[in-house]
């Protein structure tokens, strides 16, 4: 018995068959109930035998299997073979795969007073493509942006167009939407009860630096420290949860403010610093990418598929290369369900 396709892995799935004689069901004696799960990797197999081969007039019985499908409908399509390599019977369970759909919302909020704000902009993005799939999303007078039957993926949220008198958002947020359903946005959960909070920055304050990487995901923990012309210390800030410094009450003048301390995993590019002028009306605005450090070690998963089987998957070799030098050597067989993880494997030097 082999279960297919869509599978659960935190799952058992289960099948019963029966044995027929001539035709005619041997149960309750000849009934079994087959299990399949990761650890066998989603296959099992039974031997029905000392079964009489002949009647009372020497006639030979004939025996078939049959599956007995359950009474609610399972999602699985079933189909049964005969003759395979090594069995006699061979059943195959696949399930469809279905994509599912999540819905979300966000919630517009001002930064520092955590008033909703109404009329902001965004659109969300195809992760990998960066194509876009839901535009004009704008917020309600409630800051509210609801997002609704947004089919499994990856995504990218950004903002189009901030409200007049507020610092236009330069990060990106992170959208996952996986196979139950479920809602992630830069790792934190998001429903339509539980809205996703995100913040602006009004241009009544004086400086606003916004802190991201390259692919404009938020970095909180950059630490800056801020120094007048005279080059004498003014003080140390470290970026929000929002990746934010926001300062006000700043003297007219002009001013440095140089990253001491990337985030954790990250580069700071250049100097790090940067230059500025206040002059009593305007505000600053400042973005900061940090380029990724380079991983000391990687995992790669493996799986493999086959299509138009008929019987029992084979065992394959797979080697895992560095820099075309082969690093490691696996057998993918049936107990592993024809799946693996090379883990922490360090990186090779280009």
């Amino acid at each position: 018995k082999i279960w297919r396709s869509d599978l659960n892995e935190n799952s058992g799935y289960e099948a019963t068959f029966e044995l027929m004689q001539n035709g005619n069901s041997m149960s309750p004696e000849k009934r079994i109930t087959l299990t399949g799960n990761v650890q066998n990797g989603f296959s099992a197999e039974y031997i029905f035998d000392n079964l009489e081969k002949y009647d009372s007039d020497g006639v030979a019985y004939k025996y078939d299997i049959e599956e007995i499908a359950p009474a609610d409908d399972d999602g699985f399509t079933r189909e049964k073979t005969s003759g395979s390599i090594g069995y006699d019977y061979v059943f195959i369970n696949t399930k469809a795969y279905e994509l599912a759909e999540g819905s979300f919302s966000i919630k517009k909020v001002d930064f520092k007073t955590k008033a909703p704000l109404g009329g902001v902009k965004f659109e969300l993005l195809d992760f990998f493509t960066k194509n876009v799939v839901r535009e004009n999303l704008v917020s309600n007078a409630d800051g509210i942006i609801l997002i609704e039957d947004l089919v499994e993926g990856d995504y990218l949220l950004r903002e189009v167009e901030a409200l007049p008198n507020y610092v236009n958002l330069e990060a990106y947020f992170s959208v996952v939407v996986d196979h139950d359903g479920n809602v992630t946005i830069d790792g934190t959960h998001a429903s339509t009860d539980e809205p996703f909070e995100i913040v602006n920055v009004s241009k009544n304050h004086h400086l606003v630096l916004q802190k991201t990487d390259l692919e404009r995901k938020v970095l909180p923990g950059a630490e800056f420290a801020l120094f007048d012309e005279d080059e004498s210390f003014v003080g140390d800030y470290i970026t929000d949860e929002n990746g934010l410094i926001v300062l006000e009450n700043l003297e007219i003048g002009k001013y440095k403010i140089k990253e001491t301390t990337p985030p954790t995993g990250y580069n700071i590019i250049g100097d790090g610093e940067y230059s500025f002028e206040y002059t009593g009306n305007n505000i600053i605005q400042i973005h900061v990418a940090n380029t990724a450090q380079a991983p000391t070690t990687t995992s790669v998963k493996v799986s493999k598929i086959w299509e138009g089987l008929e019987g029992p998957a084979p065992n394959i070799q797979i080697r895992l290369l560095a820099n075309g030098v082969e690093a490691d050597r696996v057998i993918l067989q049936r107990h592993n369900h024809l799946r693996l993880y090379f883990l922490d494997y360090s990186v090779p030097q280009v």
